[in-house]
């Protein structure tokens, strides 16, 4: 347990500090497992060999639902690349994120959902405390870039810097 605690606090000090430039990364990702709003597992490391983009969002979080056009384009334009995005919601509910869902946004990729989110060991051991917190996953694990340069207009190119960079691998 204590080694799991360990990979977060590594995590969490990634997230914190200045963003590595696509394809820099050094700090592995830990694996964390959720659930779908349909309460099957969700788990990081089934992800392994594609590019991840990690997005902790809530639905009652302006900034995080400015952030879906940005993320439904890298979805539309760069999937069919190897790009995965598992969004993971920090609603009060799954039911919220349904509602959601049948909006504007439909989201069409991998969502998780944490059950009481600030008292969740996970999101506590991740330092998930601010939201939108995103990051970008390489096929091999590690933690390429985090929160500025994977929001707004940055988000493509980052993305489509980091698969030209990781393609064949």
């Amino acid at each position: 347990m204590r080694g799991i605690r360990g990979a977060g606090i590594v995590l969490a000090i990634a997230l914190l500090t200045a963003p590595a430039a696509p394809g820099q990364g050094k700090e592995a990702a830990p694996n964390f497992k959720l659930k779908n709003a349909a309460g099957k597992a969700v788990e990081l490391s089934k992800l392994n060999g594609k590019l991840v983009v990690v997005n902790f969002w809530a639905t009652w979080c302006g900034p995080c639902v400015g952030e879906m056009k940005y993320l439904q384009a890298a979805h539309d334009s760069l999937a069919s690349r190897g790009l995965e995005i598992l969004s993971v919601s920090l609603d009060r509910t799954p039911a919220d994120v349904r509602r959601f869902r049948t909006g504007a946004w439909k989201m069409p990729w991998l969502q998780a959902y944490v059950s009481g989110a600030s008292g969740d060991p996970q999101m506590r051991d991740l330092e998930i405390t601010i939201l939108p917190r995103t990051m970008l996953i390489g096929r091999d694990g590690k933690i390429l870039a985090v929160d500025e340069e994977l929001r707004g207009d940055a988000l493509l190119p980052t993305l489509r810097h980091a698969l030209e960079g990781q393609e064949g691998r």
